[in-house]
């Protein structure tokens, strides 16, 4: 499974993809609830599940299952990710 490196959102992961997290965009309560989280920079995250609607959307990391509202995951910018080898999406 190689890492493709080009930038995307959280939001943009299928389930079993797995990124590594560049930043956090936005500022305030939001940027440090995420922070508070484990979402930090050079943490990897990974798409554990997604509700039947497809919000909220549960995310492995640090070994924690977080659940977060589409809304907040569309600001965790990931520096590089790898996709589920099979799906068309791994490099």
């Amino acid at each position: 499974m190689d890492a493709i490196t080009s930038l995307l959102t959280l939001l943009k992961l299928q389930r079993g993809d797995t990124g590594v997290i560049a930043r956090i965009d936005g500022h305030g309560p939001v940027k440090q609830r995420l922070a508070e989280m484990g979402f930090t920079k050079g943490a990897t995250v990974g798409l554990a599940h997604t509700a039947p609607f497809g919000n909220p959307r549960t995310y492995l990391v640090r070994g924690y299952r977080i659940s977060l509202r589409n809304e907040d995951a569309d600001k965790v910018i990931l520096e590089s990710y790898a996709g589920v080898p099979g799906s068309g999406r791994d490099a």
